[in-house]
């Protein structure tokens, strides 16, 4: 079924294998009080509404929506110093974007960037200010200044729009992982695309489609519902963030066209970062090392079933799947072990980090989703409008730390080839539980605790 957007590149089936028409559900989600409340709030607002302090709105906040909110693992002290946008840079959220300084900056002495300029391109409505901005950090990481792209101008600390611009900073920020990471890569592209490869290529019994079932879990239910309840115009997204109208399918577009398929380290390559500087990333760290505890496990489990490079190749319905996927580069044994460890990453670990920020919200002077001119803060409105939308996410799946031997058994295995089966699934159990301890070791010598790649928090398959 095409979406009812412009958009012509994206495909979504209304078909969920672990529950059926997914209308009823998508029905039950499109009358909830919380998409009622974004759908009937007005947009092209003329004036805005603050609360008397930041901490009048969370304990507000608090108040109204206690139960609603999705848990948190991290907790933030402040989003508003240079250093705390030091620290979600190098600790938090900018993570994902942090990358070597990529040409000199007149008369700042920047080691590292991040460039949301992609942003600036895009026009917002009325009585918003476009986002857009690249952040410029010393060696040491102190944050020296930002290039402010609604002016073309960079902004330093002594300036008198400085906190004004570290807003646009965290604002912009938002945006790009909420809609390019989280809605567009993660959810359309990545897990989308297994939909279709799996289930109109593989057999029902195809070991490649049993690897990935659990990891699928909802995930037709979960994508058709953002296609209907986040993609349109004025719907949760478009309503959450500023984007104009005439824009909005530009963007999403944009961000599907952009899309490049690449293996976690290949990503981390490309930020053009000393090794030193990687090893310090928390989001480099651990996820370096589950990339490798999935991997091993991809590489084991698909061995009991392609032992040779020629199994793979021989095997015809893979053929389809690689093809619908777009792989560019040929099907190996290899490639097939990173492409699934790819897809398994994302839908757990991926998903989490970009999905699971509700700690960045809560407060009204953190990560808000509009910027308005000369302010450092978000209104009313938009924080509710964002907690509305972040609240979704606290609907999840199970747990990836779990058992799902009765997923990967069949009725026509021998006994043989059940142990080994079990075997494998057990040794990734093991393997993510120890994993988890290191990590959590590992966070308490931190400046900032790092919780995205911790597999017991982990859930098996995309949600919210």
């Amino acid at each position: 079924v095409v979406s009812g957007s412009s958009l012509p590149t994206i495909l979504f089936t209304d078909k969920d294998e672990d529950l059926g028409d997914t209308n009823d559900s998508l029905s039950e989600l499109a009358q909830s009080g919380l998409f009622a409340l974004n759908r009937n709030m007005a947009m092209e607002e003329s004036y805005f509404h603050f609360f008397s302090s930041p901490e009048t709105g969370e304990a507000q906040a608090k108040s109204l929506m206690e139960g609603a909110l999705p848990k948190t693992h991290v907790q933030w002290k402040e989003l508003e110093s240079d250093e705390a946008i030091s620290l979600l840079a190098f600790h938090g959220l900018g993570q994902l974007y942090i990358q070597a300084k990529a040409s000199p900056v007149p008369f700042l002495q920047a080691a590292f960037e991040i460039d949301l300029s992609f942003l600036s391109k895009y026009q917002t409505r009325p009585g918003f200010e476009k986002y857009g901005c690249i952040a410029y950090f010393h060696s040491d990481r102190r944050l020296l200044g930002i290039h402010w792209c609604l002016h073309d101008n960079i902004v330093v600390p002594t300036d008198k729009a400085w906190e004004h611009v570290k807003y646009v900073f965290k604002s912009s920020l938002l945006a790009a992982v909420t809609v390019k990471d989280h809605l567009v890569n993660h959810h359309w592209i990545i897990s989308n695309s297994m939909i279709f490869a799996t289930r109109v290529h593989l057999p029902l019994n195809h070991p490649i489609r049993r690897l990935v079932k659990q990891h699928l879990f909802r995930t037709v239910t979960i994508n058709w519902a953002s296609k209907e309840v986040l993609m349109p115009v004025n719907a949760l997204a478009y309503r959450g963030f500023a984007i104009a109208e005439s824009d909005w399918d530009r963007l999403l577009q944009d961000c599907v066209d952009g899309y490049v398929y690449e293996t976690f380290e290949q990503f981390v390559q490309k930020k053009g970062l000393t090794a030193e500087v990687e090893s310090s990333l928390p989001y480099v760290e651990d996820g370096r090392a589950y990339w490798s505890v999935v991997h091993k496990y991809v590489n084991s489990y698909i061995s009991l079933y392609y032992p040779n490079e020629g199994d793979v190749w021989k095997d015809n319905d893979l053929h389809g799947y690689w093809k619908r996927l777009l792989m560019k580069v040929q099907l190996s044994k290899a490639a097939l072990v990173d492409q699934l460890t790819h897809f398994i990453f994302a839908v757990t670990a991926g998903h989490e980090m970009v999905g699971s920020i509700a700690e960045y919200l809560l407060s009204p002077v953190g990560l808000g989703p509009k910027i308005i001119p000369d302010r450092a803060e978000t209104d009313i409105q938009s924080y509710y409008q964002a907690l509305a939308l972040i609240s979704l996410t606290g609907v999840r799946m199970p747990l990836l730390m779990n058992t799902w031997d009765h997923v990967h058994l069949t009725k026509a295995m021998t006994f043989n080839q059940t142990a080994a089966v079990c075997h494998v699934l057990s040794d990734f159990q093991k393997q993510l539980s120890q994993l988890s301890a290191r990590i959590e070791e590992k966070n308490e010598k931190r400046v900032q605790p790092f919780e995205a790649f911790n597999p017991k928090w982990m859930e098996v398959s995309i949600s919210v």
